[in-house]
């Protein structure tokens, strides 16, 4: 699993027997979320109050090549 934590070795990993192949983005691997990563993505958000601000995104099954949907929540306080 040490793999999965950084680089993704030749874009392809198994999980519960299955193979998955992922977008090629940093030499023969796979890194931090493949082409259209989050970095890429439209976030909704929600103002909770004057000093925060609620930023959410669902990445759906199969996104980048990833299994399963992520619903994915942070909070910025400032």
């Amino acid at each position: 699993m040490e793999e999965l934590l950084i680089r993704i070795k030749k874009g392809t990993f198994e999980l519960n027997g299955q193979t998955y192949h992922l977008p090629i983005n940093n030499g023969p691997n796979s890194l931090h979320g493949g082409i259209k990563g989050f970095s890429y993505q439209v976030f909704d958000y929600q103002v909770l109050d004057e000093t925060s601000v609620e930023f959410h995104y669902v990445s759906k099954d199969g996104e980048e090549g990833y299994p399963g949907e992520l619903d994915f929540k942070s909070n910025l306080l400032t």
